[in-house]
């Protein structure tokens, strides 16, 4: 395995582990960045159903496109975080105070 899906499977494990429920499966965007190989070997390896929008319907996910600015442009801007200080900085953010602030208020 290389780096790369070593880090999509830690990724997509972890938050397998944080959900309240069983996770059946997954659902992609149709570009690149969100379909490639190490996703579709991470979902047949655990038996999740891998779908995605339909190409050319930019509407599908406007849902989540919502969610990215609320939940991550309002509060992180635009900006590139690129240190592991910050990676790790935000990912305890959300995974603590911005998760209860986003689900409870």
């Amino acid at each position: 395995m290389g780096s790369t899906l070593e880090r999509v499977c830690k990724a997509v494990d972890e938050m397998r582990m944080a959900l309240p429920f069983v996770l059946k499966g997954t659902d992609s965007d149709n570009g690149g960045e969100f379909i490639n190989h190490h996703m579709v070997k991470y979902t047949k390896a655990h038996g999740l159903q891998f779908t995605r929008g339909r190409p050319y319907k930019k509407n599908d996910n406007a849902h989540i496109e919502q969610k990215n600015w609320t939940h991550v442009r309002r509060l992180l801007g635009w900006a590139r975080f690129e240190s592991q200080e910050s990676l790790d900085a935000i990912n305890d953010l959300y995974r603590n105070e911005v998760r209860h602030w986003m689900n409870f208020f």
